[in-house]
């Protein structure tokens, strides 16, 4: 047992060491070497580099060499066609960045995956990826990144449309790509030289669409842009598109019928074809030359290249449908672990704001209850005490109470002058008008209480307004409700009559004007009293 302990730790300290000799420069130098091949055309060489330089960046937890690596590998196996590898490796890195403010590496990531799911006909898919990028790289502050990255989103924008087959859409971006790429510093280390490849590369995409897509077709149009791409024939970084440039070259010559010229340039992109083991421009070449010969009459030729394409068509057609089946489940059932987690966090995010509302409503619900509660003990301990109910401090909320209190405001700033014994007369009256009960007369109006009152109905406002804080409606309403309340407070039979006969008791011509009154009155409902009342099984004591 304790041999087996020793051998564990001698394994450990082992693989720790060889760990531990990987640093982040020699890393950096993988890369750098892989990226040299790579310009080379030595692709194999490079691959092989960049998943070493991965696998050494994980050992050691280096994000930024893991996330470089990431970078190349996605480029090469978009060259290459292989959209799965695509996609598993943007989303390794989409985990890593999203947290993080490097948005032009973000950007990068979003249009290689774009690029993926175009090739794979995900069309929705891949024109979110290419927003996203579009973005993440306005919101970059290194000028140069910003406008090299949105040149090549812009060009795989126009692939997406031309897919869609949206030929506005088309040149729209194309041309937009152009603007992008002239917009990048000539002196940048970095983009100055991809600068021109870009524009290189997008003028011919462009001649390619008024060649072999536009309709009608533009020959006119395709000559001119193939023009600006012979600007930069003789620089170096013409050499980077070469191939393409002479493959487009050679499609436009046979769209021109020159079959000889056809046969010429694709000879060229061919002999460049062999080194960088394109799959996809041999197949344009092997196409282009087999229509050529067979124009030119060249049976033997033509069945030679016609047989080349077909072996390579199949071939391409076999790897990109084992990728997209692959991929097709991978996305679907991405998309349905995602469905998922969203329908969590949204019912989640509905029980937390349900609880907050059951919360936030409970609270004001309990001290409604604890108001309401407190406003019933009070009126109680009134009519223990033989008082009328407590007035509570509401303004007019009905259009006849309002009417009344502008008329009696608009007297007041008349400075309506009463004599001192016209108001002591009149205070005699209303008191001796409150003791009667009269004011249970559903009829009793202002004019009515005025002439009991042996008074006019302005002294009679004028009196009321300053003497009982009221207008006339307010103090006839409050009569009868404190009327009405002594009468269910003192006689436990009324607690059983409905409310509309308790309403013409007092006065009130119909139930919701009683309730609303009552309610306003006193701040408790009609059936809140009633019920208390009835709960208590309260017999008073004789008022």
């Amino acid at each position: 047992m304790v041999k087996k302990i020793f051998t564990l730790i001698f394994l450990l300290g082992f693989v720790s060491c060889i760990y531990s000799q990987i640093t982040e420069q020699e890393i950096f130098k993988k890369i750098q070497k892989s990226s040299e091949y790579n310009k080379t055309e030595n692709r194999d060489k490079a691959l092989k580099l960049l998943i070493e330089a991965k696998s050494d960046s994980k050992k050691i937890n280096y994000k930024s060499g893991l996330l470089n690596c990431n970078e190349g590998l996605m480029t090469m196996y978009v060259f290459a066609h292989d959209y799965k590898k695509v996609i598993e490796i943007a989303k390794e890195s989409e985990k890593i960045l999203i947290s993080t403010p490097d948005v032009e590496r973000l950007a990068h990531v979003y249009m290689n995956r774009g690029i993926a799911y175009l090739g794979l006909g995900f069309m929705n898919e891949a024109l979110e990826d290419f927003k996203s990028s579009i973005k993440y790289n306005n919101e970059s502050k290194n000028n140069d990144i910003k406008h090299d990255q949105l040149s090549n989103v812009y060009q795989n924008m126009a692939s997406y449309y031309e897919i869609k087959q949206k030929p506005d859409s088309i040149i729209y971006f194309l041309k937009r790509s152009i603007e992008e790429s002239k917009q990048v510093n000539d002196s940048s280390k970095l983009y100055g030289s991809s600068k021109y490849d870009n524009i290189i590369f997008t003028n011919l995409n462009i001649a390619s669409y008024y060649t072999g897509v536009s309709k009608p077709q533009r020959l006119d149009l395709a000559e001119r842009y193939f023009n600006e791409v012979l600007k930069y024939k003789d620089t170096d970084n013409f050499k980077a598109n070469s191939v393409i440039f002479y493959n487009n070259f050679a499609r436009f010559y046979n769209e021109k019928k020159d079959y000889n010229k056809a046969v010429e340039y694709a000879t060229i992109a061919l002999s460049k074809i062999m080194k960088a083991q394109s799959a996809s421009q041999k197949q344009i070449t092997y196409e282009t030359l087999y229509k050529a010969y067979d124009k030119l009459g060249n049976k033997e030729m033509k069945i030679k290249y016609l047989e080349l394409y077909t072996q390579l068509s199949d071939s391409l057609r076999s790897l990109e449908k084992s990728s997209i089946n692959y991929s097709n489940s991978q996305i679907i059932e991405e998309k349905k672990k995602n469905f998922k987690e969203d329908q969590k966090k949204t019912w989640l995010m509905i029980a937390v704001i349900i609880m907050i509302l059951i919360i936030v409503f409970g609270i004001i619900w309990m001290k409604h209850i604890k108001k309401t509660k407190a406003r019933y003990e009070t009126i109680i301990e009134n009519f223990k005490k033989n008082e009328d109910i407590p007035v509570l401090a509401e303004s007019a909320d009905n259009e006849e109470e309002q009417t009344e209190e502008k008329t009696i405001d608009a007297d007041k700033n008349n400075n309506v002058e009463i004599p001192e014994a016209s108001i002591q007369s009149i205070l005699t009256c209303l008191d001796a008008f409150e003791k009667t009960n009269e004011f249970t007369n559903a009829n009793v109006s202002l004019s009515y209480l005025a002439n009991y009152a042996n008074t006019n109905t302005k002294y009679l406002n004028e009196v009321l307004k300053n003497y009982k804080g009221k207008s006339f409606s307010r103090y006839i309403n409050g009569l009868r409700i404190n009327y009405i309340m002594k009468v269910l407070y003192n006689e436990p039979k009324y607690r059983e009559y409905k409310i509309t006969y308790l309403a013409e008791l007092c006065g009130f011509s119909s139930r919701q004007v009683f309730t609303t009154v009552f309610k306003k009155e006193t701040g408790i409902t009609t059936s809140y009293y009633i019920n208390q009342l009835k709960n208590e099984s309260f017999i008073p004591d004789e008022i």
